[in-house]
């Protein structure tokens, strides 16, 4: 295998177009639409395992190619200087609505945009010129501004705007503290949630604690509807599908969604599974959200239970207890107390009560696609600037599975194709 480190322009160059080829070719073998930054080009590329192995050659070949063209210096100075401004950029575009400024279907001129926004027009152009410079929204021959594909992605999927909405403004600010908080911590981040570096930003409130209580809970659903947007990554409602027997449970059984917002991916499974029952918990605030997620034909058989996870269990000996990106959220000790308030519910031995796990688990440097590895790094500090938890390897999930109670043993774990994160079952064995 040739290294990364003696790859030429031109060898990447050759890599980009045969990966870009092979991409190609599969997308018209399964009739899926090619890319384009048109706005009616499909907002996700499809769950296809050779198609997304295609897809992850491609974009690790673009950045090298990027890195070697770009040259040390200007990599360093135009990271900096320009990243903070695309963020800047997308936080101002989605603030003041530029996705319903323009007509999904039509143009708009800059002064149109201006006074649908609110904003002066030599703010709106400044914004959009850069925004434009990464195809999002487009100026026509006329002068005037139409959608892109990913300006239209914003405008037809409302929580990709509360995913944009979380992330820069509960979460940013702090990731911009961050440096200065291992400063004050003598190199360490702490492990007291109320003292991370988001909490700082948040006059010393623990971010959860900041969404629950902000006004009407309008932040905690904020949040809970960026978390439903996931539908291309590790969060993908197909991963979930994909990465458990959920048909081999049995009619009548009951999947317990600890935390699981407004219950979207219970009305996924329970659409495709008519047998199972579904039990969402989660905090009072995010209750409103249930409404919008589960359809009616299917509320007689997923229900919404208001409960803190971190109180005992009401759902005693159910199937399986489904902890979707709940761990990864706290401190080991806290991720271990929620355990203990499952472990205490469940029925041990063959047969029994069992835990599935969609979470993040760390690979080594090198060992999956380095998009893959990016998100899952990049994970793992959001973890630690707006949480003071971390993802975790193998290791240390069993090592938290032990801590918790020694009966607690994985039984599998499953990476299903595309997916950042993984599917661990875990079981609860007899005592001995």
């Amino acid at each position: 295998m040739v290294s990364r480190d003696t790859l030429s322009l031109v060898d990447l160059a050759a890599r980009i177009a045969a990966d870009a080829k092979k991409l190609q070719q599969r997308l018209e073998t399964i009739g899926h639409p090619q890319p384009s930054f048109a706005p009616d080009t499909p907002a996700i590329y499809p769950d296809d395992a050779e198609a997304q192995a295609a897809r992850m050659k491609l974009i690790t070949a673009a950045l090298d190619l990027y890195g070697l063209a770009t040259g040390p210096r200007d990599f360093i100075v135009w990271d900096a200087f320009l990243s903070k401004h695309d963020t800047m950029t997308f936080d101002v575009l989605n603030e003041f609505n530029f996705w319903h400024a323009v007509p999904i279907d039509n143009s708009a001129s800059y002064a149109e945009i201006a006074q649908r926004t609110g904003l002066e027009e030599a703010v709106v152009r400044a914004v959009l010129r850069l925004s434009m410079s990464r195809r999002v929204f487009a100026e026509g021959q006329d002068g005037h501004i139409v959608h892109t594909a990913v300006s239209a992605a914003m405008t037809r999927d409302r929580l990709l705007q509360s995913w944009i909405g979380h992330h820069l403004q509960d979460v940013a600010p702090g990731c911009v503290q961050f440096a200065r908080h291992l400063r004050a911590n003598g190199g360490r981040s702490s492990t007291d949630p109320a003292k991370s570096a988001v909490a700082e930003t948040l006059g010393g409130r623990a971010l959860f604690d900041v969404l629950e209580a902000e006004g009407d809970g309008w932040r905690m659903r904020r949040f809970a509807e960026a978390m439903a947007s996931m539908k291309s990554s590790s969060h993908d409602l197909e991963h979930v599908h994909a990465g458990f027997d959920w048909g081999g449970l049995g009619k009548g059984a009951t999947v317990v969604d600890v935390g699981g917002s407004g219950g979207h991916v219970s009305a996924s499974l329970a659409a495709a599974h008519p047998g199972l029952r579904f039990v969402v918990q989660d905090l009072p605030s995010v209750e409103a959200e249930y409404a919008a997620a589960v359809p009616e034909e299917l509320r007689d058989r997923v229900k919404f239970q208001v409960h803190d996870f971190f109180a005992e269990q009401p759902e005693r000996g159910a199937t399986v207890y489904l902890l979707r990106h709940i761990l990864h959220d706290w401190p080991d000790s806290q991720a271990v107390a929620v355990l203990r308030r499952l472990v205490a519910a469940m029925r041990p031995g063959e047969g029994g009560s069992r835990i599935v796990i969609m979470d993040v688990v760390m690979a080594g440097h090198g060992t999956v696609p380095l998009p893959l590895e990016r998100v899952q790094s990049c994970m793992d500090l959001q973890m630690r600037v707006a949480l003071c938890a971390h993802e975790r390897t193998r290791a240390q999930w069993e090592e938290l599975l032990k801590e918790s109670d020694s009966r607690l043993k994985l039984k599998g774990l499953v990476v299903p194709p595309g997916c950042a994160g993984a599917v661990m079952e875990v079981v609860l064995e007899d005592e001995r």
